[in-house]
């Protein structure tokens, strides 16, 4: 926990030297439906400053994720077996890139569609958007969405675990679809058909890697029986 806070602190230092940078990237789906020569508003004499750190505290996240990712392994790791420790490293890296690229996808894809809807809905009062109140809102969204993307990571674990099946994941899938559509934008049908694809994509990936961890695990229980069993017999018993 102290290595993980430690690598956090390190990366919002190295992160505060750009933060207007960073928030000028964050806010670039939402500038382009902007009229010319608008920008955001701020109301506190604080508010840019606490923004920033705010900024750089998020970029931090994302950048010592590799770091808390590996502290979180080495808090499971006494609990699993010596043959599925080896897969620490495909999972630091498999984990942190899955993060990162659900933080871009929803940038990209989710952000750009959800401002388009609010702002039309909204556009027959004055807009006066604060920084503070964007940055929450988008911080929100690439969070969770990264978050949405580990979920095949943490799926191979649990079936590695036998808590979940293939099965169970099946039947389930049909009520995340529906979960799912309140969270998606719904002010252009091509974009939420697209997500929504992408999204289901995901879900059905993740009931793969189960079935085939499943699968794989069979396989390896049925050849340990034949060993023990082979070991088992001894040359006396063959000669009977």
């Amino acid at each position: 926990l102290i290595v993980s806070f430690v690598a956090l602190g390190v990366a919002f230092l190295v992160c505060w030297n750009f933060a207007d940078r960073i928030f000028g990237w964050l806010d670039q789906p939402l500038a382009k439906f902007l009229p010319p020569g608008e920008k955001l508003v701020f109301t506190r004499l604080t508010e840019p400053f606490m923004l920033y750190m705010k900024v750089a505290f998020f970029a931090g996240i994302f950048v010592a994720s590799p770091v808390i990712l590996w502290q979180l392994w080495l808090f499971i790791s006494p609990g699993l077996y010596k043959r599925e420790r080896r897969y620490a490293a495909p999972f630091i890296i498999i984990a942190s890139l899955f993060f990162i690229i659900g933080g871009y996808f929803g940038w990209r894809v989710l952000l750009p569609g959800t401002c388009a809807f609010f702002l039309e809905t909204g556009k027959q009062f004055k807009q006066m958007i604060k920084v503070d109140e964007f940055f929450s809102f988008a911080s929100t969204i690439i969070l969770a969405t990264g978050l949405v993307f580990e979920t095949p990571i943490l799926i191979f674990f649990l079936a590695r675990l036998g808590i979940v099946t293939p099965a169970f994941l099946m039947q389930k899938s049909k009520w995340r679809v529906a979960d799912d559509r309140p969270l998606l934008p719904r002010c252009r049908g091509c974009v939420r058909v697209r997500e929504e694809g992408r999204l289901a994509f995901l879900r059905r990936r993740r009931s793969i890697v189960a079935n085939r961890r499943k699968s794989s695990q069979i396989e390896i229980d049925r050849a340990q029986i034949v060993v023990r069993h082979s070991a088992n017999l001894s040359p006396g018993h063959e000669r009977m």
